[in-house]
């Protein structure tokens, strides 16, 4: 028996998640498209437990299918499994069937085991693999428990998949999956659509536009971006587009710092705030450069590939079975000239203008219709 078979339809959801809109985080936004996906033709009702962030309504973003309950974010284990006990109970949790439980902080970790004190089905999806081992003996011994109390585990990356059998999940519980993407919304555009894109941005032909989305701070390795730039041609330009909250005002003036020192004023265009509709930035872009320090599975580098860009990803996160040297980008180690050096690779071998041949083979990988098809029998909609 598989994890999609003999499962019954249930009319309440709950979701556990560290960040869901309002609050910023790429696996809330992506959770909430998934759900509003799966639930459009439908009355039935997700509960979700996250954390405040900074939103201080408790119950905010409560339109349909969505009833949110917010808790703050604790560092402390035990606190934290009352504070998430006490929560699910106000929701009524045992009203649901399953829980999807989403991330491997405290707050997802804590709701496992008040869950499964419910009788909930459990289904943990995992975005990276940043909690599989701990070096305090106890916690590390929860983990492993917490692993084989589950039914089903979700993760993006089969060296993730690999990591978490060996921390104590049944192989045959655990489902490597891609995650899902509107490709009818991410989809390759037409020159006349490009061109529009392009003119709104002030961005004329002759012109290679490098493209970053997502939360400006360290992590993310915006700074390297710009210093990747000054090693490029003058015609090649960098778009950074994403959230700065105020911790990370000092990285924010750090990027600013590095492009006067490289003299790139005119040359780097930043815009620290959500975009909400990032799709025109893909379809102006020529290149998208992933260079974090750590990812799992990022959602920009799959709607980047679904749009066509050639992505240049740092050789750390393991993205190889979606950025095919020579064919949809490169993988390439931290160092500005290699970044450089790729993207004039890419230029040579013509990756620019196969966009509609990198939109083609990656969209069958990671098509929103299927994955979501497959998501909700598991999750026991009807």
């Amino acid at each position: 028996m598989t994890p999609f078979d003999s499962i019954e339809p249930i009319k309440k959801h709950l979701v556990v998640i560290s960040r869901f809109p309002p609050v910023y985080g790429g696996g809330g936004l992506r959770i909430e498209r998934m759900y509003r996906r799966m639930l459009a033709d439908r009355s039935e009702q997700v509960q979700v437990l996250t954390h405040t962030g900074k939103v201080s309504s408790e119950t905010s973003h409560n339109d349909k299918p969505f009833r949110v309950t917010r808790i703050r974010k604790r560092d402390n284990l035990l606190l934290s499994f009352v504070m998430v006990g006490v929560a699910l109970v106000r929701m009524k949790v045992w009203r649901c069937k399953s829980a999807h439980i989403v991330g491997s902080i405290f707050l997802s970790f804590a709701a496992i085991f008040v869950a499964k004190a419910f009788g909930l089905k459990i289904i943990r999806e995992l975005t990276s693999d940043d909690l599989i081992h701990h070096p305090n003996p106890l916690k590390n011994w929860l983990i492993k428990k917490s692993y084989r109390i589950v039914d089903l585990v979700i993760v993006p990356k089969q060296i993730i998949a690999d990591r978490v059998i060996k921390a104590g999940a049944l192989e045959k519980n655990v489902w490597v999956r891609l995650h899902p993407v509107n490709i009818r919304n991410f989809d390759f555009p037409t020159p006349e659509e490009r061109g529009s894109a392009r003119a709104e941005l002030g961005i004329s032909d002759e012109i290679v536009l490098h493209l970053m989305i997502g939360h400006i701070y360290e992590l993310k390795n915006q700074a390297l971006a710009v210093d990747a730039l000054a090693k490029m041609p003058a015609n090649h330009k960098l778009l950074i587009a994403g959230p700065s909250l105020k911790e990370d005002e000092p990285y924010l003036r750090e990027i600013r710092s590095r492009i006067a020192e490289n003299r790139l004023e005119g040359r780097v265009t930043i815009k620290p705030e959500f975009v909400k509709d990032t799709r025109s930035l893909y379809w102006a872009a020529d290149f998208y450069l992933m260079l974090s320090s750590q990812e799992g599975l990022p959602n920009v580098v799959l709607e980047a590939l679904s749009t066509g860009i050639p992505v240049i990803s740092g050789s750390n996160l393991g993205l190889e079975m979606l950025v095919k040297d020579g064919e949809s980008g490169y993988n390439v180690s931290f160092d500005p000239q290699n970044i450089a050096d790729a993207v004039q690779n890419g230029v040579e071998q013509g990756l620019m203008k196969n966009r509609s041949g990198i939109s083609a083979i990656s969209q069958p990988k990671f098509d929103a219709r299927e994955i979501d098809r497959l998501t909700a029998k598991v999750l026991g909609f009807g």
